[in-house]
C-alpha cells in the first residue's frame, strides 16, 4: 500500500510470493510500473480499500502512513485486509502529516497486531513486522 514504484513488491516476488498486488493513491506512478503475471496494479485510497477482509497475505505498509492524513482509517483498513502480517515503517519526513516518536509508533503497531520483530532505526525512523489478530476486543 502506497508503493509508489513497487519496489518492495518486487522484493517479494523474489523471496516467494506467488503474486503481488501494488496499491497506490497516483495513477501515474502505477502506470511507469508494468504490470506482469504476478503484478496487479491498484489505483486505490488506503483508506477505502478495494480488497476482501482478509484478502492479502502480507501488507506492505512502508513509510506511507504519515502521509496519510486520516491515518487511523488506513491502518483499520489494512487490519482488515490483511491475513497474516504487516511489515510496518514510519520516517520523520518534513513534509509529513504526522510526526512520530518511538511510543507513538508501538501504539499505532500495536493496534495492527502483535509484533513479531520491532526495529529503531534512529529517533526517526521505526519499523515493525506484526502479526495481525482479527479477534473482537
Amino acid at each position: 500500500m502506497g508503493c509508489g514504484f513497487g519496489v518492495k513488491g518486487t522484493y517479494g516476488l523474489r523471496r516467494g510470493a506467488s503474486f503481488v498486488i501494488l496499491i497506490d493513491v497516483d495513477e501515474h506512478v502505477l502506470q511507469l510500473r508494468r504490470s506482469g503475471w504476478a503484478v496487479d496494479r491498484v489505483v486505490a485510497d488506503a483508506r477505502r480499500l478495494p480488497l476482501r477482509d482478509s484478502s492479502i497475505d502480507v501488507v506492505i505498509l512502508w513509510n506511507v502512513i504519515n502521509f496519510i492524513r486520516d491515518k487511523e482509517v488506513a491502518i483499520n483498513e489494512v487490519k482488515r485486509v490483511s491475513r497474516r502480517e504487516v511489515a510496518f515503517s514510519v520516517y520523520n519526513a518534513i513534509n509529513a502529516h504526522w510526526s512520530y516518536d518511538y511510543e507513538a509508533f508501538m501504539i499505532d503497531a500495536l493496534r495492527l497486531g502483535r509484533p513479531i520483530i520491532i526495529r529503531r532505526v534512529s529517533n526517526t525512523q521505526f519499523q515493525a513486522i506484526m502479526r495481525v489478530n482479527h479477534d473482537k476486543d
